[in-house]
């Protein structure tokens, strides 16, 4: 049996989108093929899930209580096969500050597109960070990325493809 996929989904302040996402991941996929989690460029450590994103996540049958945010670190990308950012400037920024990253590097709203690999790939979606706003805010970003998060079933799904710097071919 393949090596489950280690996605770390990523955004400012692992409070609000990231964490929704991940927890949406493990509702709608399990973690048989692919291991979830998530973190924040911004973050500082342990701060629960914004109120806006424990309210979502009950509406979509998942609980978000449990979450602490904590910050993107080497040894987190060490070990992970995909980030996904929320946002392209995310991407960047992820490709500045942890230059020797090997895993791919996604956009939420571009599905199984590696922008470590083809930067220069145009399209995708981004995903507004809702913090601070209103209940309306945080509707539109969980209904946007439980949208975009479909697009990504077939590349989690693919468990068993090789993976770029993780001893595969790709």
């Amino acid at each position: 049996m393949a090596k489950p996929l280690k996605v770390v989904f990523l955004c400012a302040g692992n409070t609000c989108r990231s964490p929704l996402v991940e927890g949406l991941a493990r509702h709608r996929f399990g973690e048989a093929a692919a291991r979830f989690s998530s973190a924040g460029l911004h973050a500082g450590e342990g701060q629960p899930a914004s109120d806006g994103s424990l309210l979502m996540a009950a509406e979509l049958g998942f609980d978000l209580a449990g979450h602490r945010s904590r910050p993107l670190t080497a040894p987190l990308l060490a070990d992970a096969d995909w980030v996904v950012a929320m946002t392209r400037t995310q991407v960047a920024q992820v490709r500045f500050r942890f230059p020797d990253y090997r895993g791919r590097l996604g956009l939420l709203g571009l599905p199984g597109v590696d922008l470590a690999a083809a930067p220069e790939a145009a399209g995708g979606e981004e995903v507004d960070d809702p913090y601070g706003g209103s209940l309306t805010g945080y509707h539109d970003m969980s209904d946007q990325v439980a949208r975009l998060l479909e697009g990504w079933r077939p590349v989690f799904a693919a468990a068993d493809a090789p993976r770029r710097g993780k001893g595969g071919d790709a």
